[in-house]
């Protein structure tokens, strides 16, 4: 289950670039 994981990581980076 790479894929989820590499999903759950861009969910957060995305939430922190938008946190800015």
């Amino acid at each position: 289950m790479e894929l989820f994981q590499r999903v759950w990581v861009h969910g957060l980076r995305v939430r922190l670039l938008r946190a800015y």
